[in-house]
């Protein structure tokens, strides 16, 4: 589908969900159409220059709004209790990769691997590419696409007898953030 088409129709959807009452809405809420469409936009996930390979990302307003409109002090309080994945852009905006979202909140999995490395020195752009990045210890993949996969399907364990080829688990993935973190945090 092209983008345009697709801007069409989010448009159409936006117009169809306000219906007949948009006008008398957008009348009582007394703000600029510019206003308005922050507003309406500030939940989109946003253009980066990593959203090839880490991205995209929403800002804190968009994962407030995301997270069932929760505070920035809860958003702040995640990220520093480790269960919420943030890195900061070099104009000290605070963005959180959308791949550890499943759904409204962030993916379960993805908050147990996460806590392996609350305690590391190294920033949210060395996490955030870990995540990301192919692993021998995990058969070639990343640990976001093992933990993708879990979400999917019911999880697989060690393989069986039947078959030589192990496909990764969440234990693996938690084994390799905990050698992961070793490796970072030795002198």
């Amino acid at each position: 589908m092209s983008a345009l088409l697709h801007r069409d129709e989010v448009l159409e959807q936006i117009e169809h969900r306000w219906g007949p009452e948009f006008d008398e809405i957008v009348g009582r809420l007394e703000m600029s159409p510019e206003a308005i469409a922050k507003i309406m936009t500030d939940a989109v996930p946003r253009k980066h220059f990593y959203d090839e390979f880490l991205g995209p990302f929403y800002d804190t307003e968009g994962v407030c709004l995301l997270l069932n409109k929760i505070s920035r002090q809860a958003v702040h309080e995640r990220v520093k209790n480790g269960t919420l994945l943030q890195v900061t852009s070099s104009d000290k905006v605070a963005l959180y990769p959308i791949f550890q979202f499943s759904g409204r909140e962030v993916d379960p999995n993805f908050k147990r691997v996460l806590s392996e490395f609350r305690n590391v020195t190294v920033g949210g752009w060395a996490v955030a590419t870990w995540f990301r990045t192919p692993a021998q210890e995990l058969a070639g993949d990343t640990p976001m696409d093992v933990i993708k996969r879990i979400g999917q399907a019911p999880p697989i364990g060690r393989a069986s007898k039947k078959s030589r080829n192990k496909v990764p688990a969440i234990a693996d993935v938690l084994a390799y953030a905990a050698n992961t973190v070793q490796r970072w945090e030795a002198p």
